[in-house]
């Protein structure tokens, strides 16, 4: 895992970002997995700042919350569309349906899309629902390439837990220490409990003083 630890939001967003363009440019078709949350949002920003062409790239998000329409203000599919959907023309977008009452039809479906689109293959707050239609860990896995972006000091026990950790259920994202090709790019509010000695002794860290 390459991991980069960068002064603060602004400079995430940034190099995010220039990574994720890479890919986009990168070849003619693309699939990109999303995210909600705090952290891409500046990522966001920048995609509806420089209007790149995404009208070959295909994205899927990672879950959305179970009872909520796609236009409630709280779900993962209004998220989306008020950040990037509604100013940029994809070639395909890809949200669960947080509506459907069968939930393992509605699981079985988005397995279908992930599977014609990847063929080899949650945070929640207090007044939203308890339970969201998620993307599988084997699923995320499958991508070629991942990029992990963390900000905010709220988030420092779980980036320590996930680089400095072993692999365990209870920390999902230490899973990503198994995979071959993950980029982290992590503020210094998140990185404020990571061992100091793993920058200086891992030759695929980089800190970014500046």
């Amino acid at each position: 895992m390459d991991v980069y630890i960068v002064k603060n939001q602004e400079e995430l967003a940034r190099r995010a970002y220039q990574i994720m363009l890479g890919v986009v440019h990168s070849k003619d078709n693309v699939i990109l997995g999303l995210a909600t949350g705090s952290s891409p949002v500046g990522v966001y920003d920048l995609f509806r700042q420089n209007k790149p062409d995404v009208s070959h790239v295909i994205t899927v998000n990672l879950d959305e919350y179970i009872g909520l329409p796609a236009d409630h203000q709280q779900s993962y599919a209004y998220f989306m569309k008020q950040h990037l959907f509604n100013h940029l023309k994809f070639k395909e977008v890809h949200i669960p349906n947080g509506m459907n009452p069968d939930h393992g039809a509605e699981c079985a479906r988005y397995d279908g899309i992930l599977a014609a689109n990847i063929p080899d293959l949650q945070l929640l707050a207090a007044d939203v629902p308890k339970k969201a239609f998620t993307m599988g860990i084997k699923s995320i896995m499958q991508a070629k390439e991942i990029l992990l972006i963390a900000s905010g000091v709220q988030k420092a026990q779980a980036i320590k837990e996930m680089l400095e950790g072993k692999v365990t259920q209870e920390m999902p994202a230490s899973i990503l220490q198994n995979h071959p090709n993950v980029i982290a790019i992590i503020d210094q509010e998140a990185a404020s409990l990571i061992d100091p000695t793993l920058l200086e002794q891992n030759p695929f860290c980089g800190y970014d003083k500046s």
